[in-house]
C-alpha cells in the first residue's frame, strides 16, 4: 500500500514538473533572443571610425595654416613663384643640392595650405626623407580612417593597405597632416607633402566618401605663356636637384630638343584623333580644353609616341628620347607620387640621356631626350 502511494505521488510531481521547467526554457530562451536582437538593433548601421592618433607638430607642419608674411619672415624670399592650376600660388626655395621645398599660398586666404619637401629638411623633425618604411611605422601612429569636417560638410578619408605602404598619413595636434611618399626601389622616403584639410580633401590621394560635393581641385583659369615658362623652370630645378642627390649626371637645357619638343606639340594639337587612340585622345583633347578636374591621366612613353607624329614633325625617331604627359600642375609632382606614376618620371628623372627640351601649355608636359649631343 506504501509503495502505490509513494509512485501515485512521485508520478503526480513529474507530471506538474516537467511542464513548469519547460516552460521556463521556453521563456529563458526567448528573453535572451531578444536582448541579443536588441543589442543587435542598437548597433550603427555605418562603419566605427577609430579616433586617429594626432602627434605633436613638429617640423614644416608648424608652418600650414600660418600667413604668407610669417613663412617668409622666417625662410626669406623665394628663388622662384609659380602660378599654377590649383588655385595655389607655389613658392620654390633650393639650398644648394641639399634641400628643395615648394611652398603652396592658398590664393585666396594667403595662407600656407601645403609644403613639398625633397631632400633635408630645414626644421629638425624626425619625420624626414630617406626614412625606411619600418622605422616610420615604428615611430609613427599611421592615420587609416578619419572624418573631416571642412566648409560646413563632413567627409571620411579611408587608406586602403596599398595606401599604407606607399603613401601613408600622419595626422598633427595642429590640424595639419603629412603624406610620405616611398620608392619602390628603396623602400625609403624620397618625398614629405604637409597640407592643410582642405587640400587633403581635394587632393585625389586617398578615398574620399561625402554625401556633398567637395572642393574641386583645379581652377579654370588659363595660364599665361610667362606661367608656362616658370613652370617649366620650376620642372628643371626639380630635375636637376633630384639628379643631383642620386648622383647622376646632370642635364643641359638643349636648343635642338627644345625644338623638337615644340614641333611634337604643335603636330599632336592640329590633329590628335590622327596619332592618338581613343583613351588617350579623350584624355589630350580636355587638356587641352582646360578641363583638369575631368581628366585622369595622360603618359605616353617613347614607345607609346606614334611613328606617324614623329614623321610629320619631322622628327628622327632614333635619335629622341620623348615623353608626354598631364595633367603637370606643379614640380614637385615628379616625385611625390607612387606606383605606375612614380615609375613614369623614373624614367624622365633619371635618364642616362642629358640634353635635354621641354613644351608645356594646358598642363600637358613634353619632355625629350637628344641621345646624341
Amino acid at each position: 500500500m506504501f509503495k502505490r502511494s509513494f509512485w501515485k505521488k512521485t508520478c503526480v510531481c513529474f507530471v506538474i514538473i516537467l511542464p513548469v521547467l519547460y516552460l521556463l526554457a521556453i521563456f529563458t530562451n526567448d528573453d535572451k533572443t531578444d536582448k541579443k536582437e536588441l543589442s543587435h538593433s542598437n548597433e550603427p548601421h555605418s562603419q566605427v571610425v577609430p579616433k586617429v592618433t594626432k602627434i605633436k607638430t613638429q617640423g614644416l607642419a608648424r608652418y600650414i595654416g600660418v600667413s604668407n608674411l610669417a613663412f617668409s619672415a622666417d625662410f626669406g624670399r623665394p628663388t622662384q613663384v609659380i602660378t599654377s592650376a590649383e588655385n595655389i600660388e607655389w613658392q620654390q626655395y633650393r639650398w644648394e643640392d641639399k634641400t628643395y621645398m615648394l611652398v603652396g599660398i592658398n590664393k585666396y586666404s594667403a595662407k600656407v595650405c601645403a609644403i613639398y619637401l625633397l631632400g633635408e629638411s630645414p626644421l629638425a623633425s624626425e619625420l624626414k626623407n630617406g626614412l625606411k618604411k619600418r622605422k616610420l611605422q615604428q615611430k609613427f601612429p599611421l592615420a587609416m580612417d578619419l572624418k573631416l569636417r571642412s566648409n560646413e560638410q563632413t567627409a571620411q578619408i579611408k587608406l586602403n593597405q596599398t595606401d599604407i605602404e606607399t603613401k601613408p598619413l600622419i595626422a598633427f595636434k595642429n590640424g595639419s597632416y603629412a603624406v610620405s611618399y616611398f620608392s619602390r626601389v628603396t623602400k625609403k622616403v624620397v618625398a614629405v607633402e604637409y597640407l592643410d584639410k582642405e587640400e587633403l580633401l581635394r587632393s585625389g590621394l586617398y578615398q574620399v566618401s561625402s554625401q556633398t560635393p567637395l572642393p574641386v581641385r583645379y581652377s579654370t583659369d588659363v595660364l599665361s605663356s610667362d606661367d608656362q615658362d616658370t613652370m617649366i623652370q620650376g620642372i628643371w630645378e626639380v630635375l636637376t636637384f633630384e639628379r643631383a642627390q642620386r648622383k647622376v649626371a646632370q642635364l643641359s637645357q638643349s636648343e635642338v630638343a627644345t625644338a623638337v619638343a615644340q614641333r611634337i606639340s604643335q603636330t599632336l594639337e592640329n590633329d590628335p584623333k590622327k596619332y592618338l587612340p581613343k583613351k588617350q585622345l579623350q584624355q589630350y583633347q580636355r587638356l587641352k580644353a582646360d578641363r583638369l578636374n575631368d581628366v585622369k591621366v595622360l603618359q605616353l612613353k617613347p614607345n607609346d609616341i606614334s611613328a606617324q607624329l614623329l614623321a610629320d614633325a619631322q622628327v628622327e625617331a632614333a635619335r629622341f628620347e620623348i615623353y608626354i604627359s598631364g595633367p603637370v600642375v606643379n614640380p614637385a609632382q615628379l616625385v611625390a607620387t607612387t606606383g605606375k606614376n612614380q615609375s613614369f618620371w623614373n624614367k624622365i628623372l633619371f635618364s642616362k640621356n642629358t640634353k635635354i627640351g621641354f613644351d608645356y601649355e594646358n598642363s600637358c608636359l613634353i619632355v625629350v631626350y637628344d641621345k646624341n649631343e
